[in-house]
């Protein structure tokens, strides 16, 4: 279902670079110097990293995100951007996201048990526009920066209550915060409009492998 889903929107993008290069010549106009946008991001990889502040980064993660314990249900990533353009093709921003991950128990298992992970992430991001138009323009981009785990404790009392796994259970004294870096690659990008545009990316990270949204340059 994942790869029809992408598969379309490849085609769909290609389909509009093709009428832009048909109808209009590659443009030099004065682009508008501020961007904002906000978008909804589709599996979002999010909750597998080293946190930044632990002795041993890599456990605590493992602890607490035991998928195999639980249900899991992940809601995308909900973004905010704010971009300054330098010329046509440059630019440069700040963009921070939250993401929601839900906990239940397994269903074979007979406990109750509802959880809640919250996750914010802010990154600084660079960005490439490599074709320009009256009113399509494609680019690439880069974002770098932190996530806070924000973990239920009551996910770290459910796992105290089990017995040894196969990864150790949290220790009473694991903190259930922690901030470890995050990234987000835009492998291609379409910006669909004058000041006002719809836009749609393709890419890998914190902030989802597909991103719908909407924009405004002034």
């Amino acid at each position: 279902m994942k790869k029809t889903i992408l598969l379309s929107l490849i085609f769909v993008i290609m389909s509009f670079t093709n009428m832009a290069q048909a109808q209009d010549p590659p443009l030099s106009i004065p682009h508008p110097k501020y961007e904002l946008n906000i978008s909804y991001g589709f599996f979002p990889v999010i909750g597998y990293g080293t946190p930044i502040s632990y002795h041993f980064p890599l456990e605590p993660i493992l602890i607490y995100e035991k998928h195999r314990l639980y249900d899991v249900i992940q809601i995308g990533s909900l973004s905010f951007q704010y971009q300054y353009h330098f010329n046509n093709r440059h630019s440069a921003g700040i963009t921070t996201s939250y993401v929601l991950r839900n906990y239940n128990v397994c269903s074979e298992n007979k406990r109750k048990f509802t959880a809640h992970n919250h996750y914010i992430i802010l990154q600084g991001n660079y960005r490439y526009t490599y074709k320009q138009y009256a009113n399509c323009s494609l680019y690439s981009a880069l974002s770098i920066g932190a996530v806070l785990y924000i973990i239920d404790p009551k996910i770290k009392e459910d796992m105290l209550s089990q017995p040894e796994l196969i990864f150790k259970n949290p220790d009473p004294n694991d903190p259930t915060t922690f901030l470890s870096p995050s990234a987000q690659l835009t492998l291609l990008g379409l910006r669909i409009g004058k000041a006002n545009a719809s836009q749609i990316e393709l890419g890998f990270g914190t902030q989802g492998i597909l991103k719908v949204g909407y924009s405004y340059q002034f």
